[in-house]
């Protein structure tokens, strides 16, 4: 079964027919997760999140944009809104500690299982760079330098145009450039 016709199947109600579509798109949207949440057991749990919710949602494709871009579209929205919620619970968990001495801190250590032994430092240094940008300048630069999509991809899903994901890109580029200085 190809792509199209595992869509046809799943709009009517077969899905079985999502193995198709995780076969196809699943290390791409897993790899797009992992680059955001940037812990490996969360980005596996964000994925099968991310099927789920397309199977669900299934009916609401409307062929628009290609499959994959609407997966990425998920998944990118599941990514952020999982980063959101760790961050409220990490704001309350600094003020909790606060009044109870505790002084442990967060330290950045994300290390890229794709990234070779002798670059894992610097990998290290780059995302935890990547991780203090803005939410949609580091979808834009995850989506572009990390993912390898064109600009026309990573608009469609954004929801943005083209220019400003010029813009957002430029912008990420020269705080990147601000963080490593420092």
């Amino acid at each position: 079964m190809n792509e199209a016709n595992a869509i046809i199947e799943l709009q009517n109600g077969n899905t079985n027919a999502i193995d198709v579509l995780i076969d196809l798109h699943q290390t791409k949207i897993y790899n797009a997760v992992l680059n955001i949440v940037q812990n490996e057991h969360d980005a596996e749990e964000i994925t099968q999140d991310v099927f789920i919710k397309a199977i669900k949602n299934i009916s609401s494709f409307k062929g628009e944009a290609a499959i994959g871009t609407w997966l990425y579209k998920i998944a990118i929205n599941e990514a952020f809104g999982f980063v959101r919620k760790k961050k409220a619970k990490k704001r309350i968990s600094i003020i909790t500690n606060l009044f109870s001495n505790n002084s442990e801190s967060e330290i950045a250590t994300f290390e890229h299982p794709g990234t070779a032994i002798e670059h894992k430092e610097a990998t290290k240094a780059m995302f935890a760079a990547i991780k203090k940008l803005p939410e949609r300048q580091m979808t834009a630069f995850t989506l572009r330098y990390i993912e390898q999509l064109n600009y026309k991809e990573i608009a469609d899903i954004m929801e943005v145009s083209e220019s400003t994901v010029e813009a957002l890109l430029h912008r990420a580029k020269q705080q990147l450039k601000q963080t490593i200085k420092k």
